[in-house]
């Protein structure tokens, strides 16, 4: 039997602070969940969420108040530095297709959509998984293929809303 999740302690306590570590997985959308692949060392994984807000103000005074705000859509943005170079990272990030002869082309694929899922590993704090079923990436970020410096591939996706799973999960483990 596993350990039920271990929520975060109730705050102010110091054992809410963290240090995020965790693995990446992507799989096709749509494929089973024993396809998820890892895709190496990920050294940073953000989620910036972007509802789009409709503020009404109150005309009935000298100068006009703030009173409601409504969030009129809902989008988030996954963002993900990989530093391991392979042919599936490429692909996503230069918008790729596999080639027969196992060249990339670049810009070969109309779009490039996949699921996400970061299971925590960290040492310090609570450890959680995401799971995104549907992420569509933009190969708009630049590649830098020559430097002195570690190289990484800049990963950059919306959030796409799936019909049944929503727009994703997270949960403590």
């Amino acid at each position: 039997m596993t350990n039920p999740p271990t929520p975060p302690a109730a705050s102010p306590n110091r054992l809410n602070y963290f240090i995020g570590k965790g693995n990446v997985y992507m799989k096709l959308v749509g494929d089973p969940d024993d396809n998820y692949k890892h895709i190496g060392n990920v050294p940073k994984f953000e989620i910036t969420p972007k509802p789009e807000t409709k503020k009404h103000y109150s005309s009935m005074t000298g100068t006009k108040s703030l009173d409601y705000v409504a969030n009129v859509s809902k989008e988030a943005e996954v963002t993900i530095e990989c530093d391991e170079i392979t042919p599936d990272n490429l692909i996503v990030a230069l918008l790729g297709d596999l080639n027969s002869d196992g060249s990339i082309e670049i810009l070969g694929a109309s779009k490039i959509e996949r699921a996400v899922k970061l299971e925590g590993t960290n040492d310090f704090g609570a450890k959680v998984e995401v799971i995104l079923p549907r992420v569509f990436f933009d190969a708009n970020k630049a590649i830098n293929l020559i430097g002195d410096d570690w190289g990484s591939l800049p990963l950059t996706g919306q959030v796409l809303r799936d019909s049944e799973l929503g727009f994703g999960n997270l949960k403590f483990l």
